[in-house]
């Protein structure tokens, strides 16, 4: 008889992330379907990376972003003109960033590849990714990700490292990095700055915003399939019309949750289907 209760923990975990990477599984497909939250026809990926004496890129974050004019290509861009940047203080690191374009079929391939990895991962076998994790997914709504004044929207945090497309929401699924191993973890306070300002600067992620997502890849699906709403206030109800994305043909049945809020005061709840 085992009376090591870190075994039953070890395979309780092992069970648990078992089950993630299934729904992850599912989640990734089906968000890639055609008419599910848009009509995507491939993505781009921009990579920022550190790399070492040997030259080997290893991941600082990398953002996929699932687009429907996607210009698919194996031309790579190099936002950091010179390929890398040399850091502050650890100067034997350098810091590069560059962006590139996959077909669905492509991106499904890696996806599939790095879910199946179970030791130290790699995106297309060059970026290391570390020992990163699978997590379910998110939905994260649009907004700033600062809130400026008490009358901006609500801040959205992790808005600070995804693509803006239009003003729509996005679900991400997402690979972290628990460990935030070697090297990005020795980095000084000047050279996480440094790194951090370049990115920005160059890619538009602010990282310095969620310093948790630095080392985690990150496939963003933009939310196009409902292209905006208007809203129709009655004496006793009120009214939503949906603007559907243009090549959608049926939409599909549509549940709506409301929340009234007043001077910061939660005033109701409420939640309707669509008239069949």
């Amino acid at each position: 008889m085992n009376t090591d209760p870190t075994v039953e923990l070890s395979s309780a975990g092992s069970h648990d992330q078992s089950r993630i990477k299934e729904a992850v599984a599912r989640d990734f497909e089906r968000f890639m379907g055609q008419g599910t939250l848009g009509f995507f026809s491939g993505c781009e990926i921009t990579s920022a990376f550190l790399l070492g004496k040997d030259d080997r890129p290893v991941n600082y974050y990398t953002l996929v972003v699932f687009q429907e004019d996607a210009s698919i290509g194996s031309s790579v861009e190099y936002l950091t003109r010179s390929g890398s940047l040399t850091l502050k203080k650890k100067r034997e690191w350098r810091l590069g960033i560059k962006r590139w374009h996959w077909s669905l079929a492509e991106v499904f391939g890696h996806f599939q590849k790095l879910l199946a990895e179970k030791e130290q991962k790699s995106l297309d076998g060059s970026l290391l990714l570390g020992h990163v994790r699978p997590v379910p997914r998110q939905f994260v709504p649009a907004g700033p990700p600062v809130r400026l004044g008490p009358l901006d929207p609500e801040a959205v945090p992790m808005n600070a490292v995804l693509k803006r497309v239009a003003n729509y929401p996005s679900y991400v699924i997402e690979f972290f990095d628990e460990s935030k191993a070697s090297p990005y973890d020795p980095l000084s306070g000047l050279d996480r700055e440094f790194v951090a300002e370049r990115i920005k600067e160059l890619s538009g992620t602010d990282l310095a915003l969620v310093e948790d997502r630095i080392g985690n890849l990150v496939f963003q699906f933009p939310v196009t399939v409902v292209q905006d709403f208007d809203e129709h206030p009655r004496a006793d109800r009120v009214g939503i019309h949906v603007t559907w994305h243009p090549k959608l043909k049926t939409p599909p049945p549509t549940r709506c949750q409301v929340r009234s809020v007043f001077d910061g005061n939660l005033l109701c709840l409420g939640e309707a289907e669509t008239a069949k």
